[in-house]
């Protein structure tokens, strides 16, 4: 069941990815760039999620979990040394770009 719900909750996400349009790399390199031709539009994206959110925390103040007694405990002991593995692995390249360009420009064009 937690696998069901895992893929539908990816799907969903993906879904509206594509539907506000923040898989088209022009559309978020113009949210980038905000010192040339920025494209505010994607704030309305964010601002629409905003919304919802506050209205699920408002509903689920008494959380508990679905399918357990209760929730795990919190890790207290920082961030653990596989999280900064992926972060040096596929976050650190993306930050360190040649030349000035951004992370889009490597990307396909899209038309």
């Amino acid at each position: 069941m937690r696998i069901v719900i895992s893929l539908v909750a990816g799907a969903l996400f993906g879904l509206g990815l594509i539907i506000s349009g923040m898989t088209n790399t022009k559309k978020v390199q113009g949210w980038l760039d905000i010192f040339g031709e920025w494209d505010p539009t994607l704030a309305f994206v964010m601002g629409g999620a905003i919304l919802p959110m506050a209205i699920a925390w408002k509903a689920t103040r008494a959380r508990t979990p679905l399918r357990a007694d209760k929730f795990p405990p919190v890790n207290t002991a920082g961030i653990d040394r596989d999280a900064q593995h992926a972060v040096c692995v596929y976050v650190g390249p993306l930050a360190h770009t040649t030349h000035g360009a951004s992370v889009g420009d490597a990307a396909p064009e899209t038309k």
